[in-house]
């Protein structure tokens, strides 16, 4: 991606418009080439339940809360970096 997008820009300054006519259809083929399905080996990998861990919300209830919780409309949440707050 980062060769087209440089290879686009290049184009647009120091070529003409047949040019950016080849650089156009190349980008077109790219875009519409069918990628292997890779999806659910990715989804299992070391690297993404990491992730999946590292940017998670952990929550802990203490009484009643819990069900207060769960009582509450959906929200987004939002936390300081690494949950310390100064």
């Amino acid at each position: 991606p980062v060769v087209l997008m440089a290879s686009g820009i290049a184009c647009i300054i120091f070529g003409s418009w047949v040019h950016c006519v080849y650089w156009l259809t190349t980008a077109l083929a790219l875009a519409t080439h069918p990628l292997p399905d890779v999806a659910a080996p990715l989804a299992r990998s070391r690297l993404s339940l990491a992730l999946y861990r590292y940017f998670s919300y952990r929550w802990l209830w203490s009484g009643d809360d819990g069900e207060h919780g769960e009582a509450v409309a959906p929200f987004v949440g939002c936390g300081p970096p690494h949950g310390v707050l100064p």
